[in-house]
């Protein structure tokens, strides 16, 4: 029953990070964004890809500890800096402390 039930969430996972990557619109980096932050994240994208990696580290799988509260926060920034309007030195830094924060919460 284990083996199955852990077959099986991996084949949703792997089957919703295909999904992703075949209709979905690609995804920055963290680093990228920092850099040009008025582009932002594709919002849907990168929330699914988070919680994806959410569900194999509570299946436990090491994969994506770290990134997924990265990339939500900073997801979450984005949205925020392009709804205030913020300039794209304070839209910059917003996202990096997000990210930032993001990491801090995995420890």
């Amino acid at each position: 029953r284990r083996i199955g039930v852990m077959t099986f969430c991996g084949a949703v996972v792997g089957l919703g990070w295909w999904l992703l990557k075949r209709y979905g619109r690609p995804q920055p980096s963290i680093k990228a964004v920092v850099k040009n932050p008025l582009a932002g994240f594709p919002f849907f994208e990168t929330v699914s890809h988070a919680l994806l990696q959410i569900i194999t580290v509570g299946l436990g799988s090491p994969l994506g500890r770290e990134v997924a509260p990265r990339e939500m926060t900073a997801a979450f920034a984005s949205v925020g800096v392009n709804r205030f309007g913020l300039s794209e030195d304070d839209a910059r830094l917003v996202i990096a402390c997000a990210s930032g924060a993001g990491l801090a919460a995995v420890y």
